[in-house]
């Protein structure tokens, strides 16, 4: 028996593509397609702000990182690359952040490092979104979304222990080999979000819409 260890998925015109990868180190692609509505009833009882933070939280981490090309995945004209990085893997565990950031496509598409740089939170209308991050939402109602910084066990989020990141700058950097993310941020709730996260890269993953093939970089 295996069970999901890490993975993301996407959604397109056709429904939702999961890259998923189990504990025995195999890749599986599951594609669904069907209703994903949930009752207004459920949509009328979800309260903001979203955040399940107390007060302030800092952190200061070793990792591993995954990221995602999506391409133009919000139609804005530029690269949308989804990252989000652990303490451990196989299974995921401890904090847990991931973010939606927007890229100018002059960096290259999906490369190697083509989303290093500063980000800060996107402003909605804006006329050019590159630089910026996807605030954090709740997708239908109780699916994380976008930029979150939570806890993660078992390679299951618990967004009950943490909250959607809303405003602030995310900083992608690298040292050799290794990723040094850095979050200077506040959630939905007013608090502030501090802290560094210190990666080995897991992974890279195609997931452009444009082309679904998944094509897998090795980690370097």
């Amino acid at each position: 028996r295996s069970w999901w260890a890490s993975g993301s998925a996407a959604r397109s015109p056709e429904g939702i593509q999961a890259n998923v990868r189990t504990d025995d180190g195999k890749w599986h692609q599951v594609t669904y397609e069907g209703d994903l509505l949930l009752s207004y009833e459920y949509l009328a009882n979800v309260v903001r702000p979203y955040s399940k933070l107390a007060s302030d939280y800092s952190f200061d981490n070793d990792g591993f990182l995954h990221a995602y090309y999506r391409g133009d995945y919000f139609g804005f004209g530029c690269d949308v690359w989804f990252i989000d990085m652990c303490e451990t893997i196989l299974p995921m565990n401890g904090d847990y952040l991931m973010a939606m950031i927007m890229v100018d496509k002059s960096k290259g598409g999906y490369r190697e490092d083509a989303f290093l740089g500063e980000y800060v939170v996107a402003v909605e209308g804006s006329d050019n979104y590159v630089g910026t991050f996807a605030p954090g939402s709740l997708q239908q109602g109780f699916s994380p979304y976008c930029t979150w910084l939570m806890k993660i066990e078992s390679s299951m989020m618990l967004p009950d222990h943490g909250g959607p990141i809303a405003d602030g700058k995310l900083t992608f950097a690298k040292d050799g080999d290794r990723y040094l993310v850095t979050i200077d941020c506040v959630d939905d709730a007013g608090n502030k979000v501090q802290g560094t996260f210190n990666c080995a890269l897991d992974y890279y993953l195609n997931q452009d819409a444009v082309n679904p093939d998944a094509d897998l970089l090795p980690a370097l």
